[in-house]
């Protein structure tokens, strides 16, 4: 960066622009594909000779967009249809968002591995959502079944994108009122 040694007095501070470049793209950091923009590496000698060096870690930027399986559920229904009644099938609507960068195809499904208070019986409407572009939503409804009363979390619920071949399955993606009746 200096043609020339720079020397600094004692009680100097001196501040400094770095300008990086990026090195060799293939170069990957990690499982994702990473950029690695450079390192900032300072020298110096003291006025005795003993060397000094400051490195910090490696400038990254931007993971592949392939990697990022980004969505968002919220319920549409109306305040009091956001009761569910103990022990009697019930339809509730959703809507799903892609929060991705990247298109997605995306396909509903029960992930049926543990005791949940609200069970989810099945996807009624929407199961097969097809293609979201980015920050785009479609709406789907699920099949309930409500084991206990009171405030119980919405779990279980299998989201896959066929395009990148990635699963994810929500826990506590609503909270749901059961009562007795």
């Amino acid at each position: 960066m200096f043609e020339q040694s720079v020397v600094f007095d004692r009680d100097e501070t001196r501040s400094f622009i770095f300008i990086i470049e990026p090195r060799d793209s293939s170069l990957k950091i990690n499982k994702f594909k990473t950029e690695q923009l450079g390192q900032l590496v300072i020298k110096w000698f003291n006025y005795f000779g003993d060397p000094g060096i400051l490195k910090v870690s490696p400038f990254k930027y931007g993971i592949d967009s392939n990697s990022k399986f980004l969505v968002e559920i919220q319920q549409v229904q109306e305040e009091q249809d956001l009761v569910l009644k103990l022990e009697v099938p019930q339809d509730m609507r959703f809507k799903i968002f892609n929060l991705s960068p990247q298109n997605m195809n995306l396909r509903l499904d029960v992930w049926d591995q543990e005791q949940y208070d609200v069970k989810i019986l099945s996807v009624e409407e929407g199961g097969e959502l097809g293609y979201l572009k980015p920050n785009e939503s479609k709406e789907f409804t699920l099949r309930l079944f409500a084991l206990k009363c009171g405030v119980s979390s919405l779990s279980g619920l299998l989201v896959r994108d066929m395009i990148a071949s990635k699963d994810i399955v929500f826990q506590v993606f609503s909270s749901i009122n059961v009562d007795y009746e």
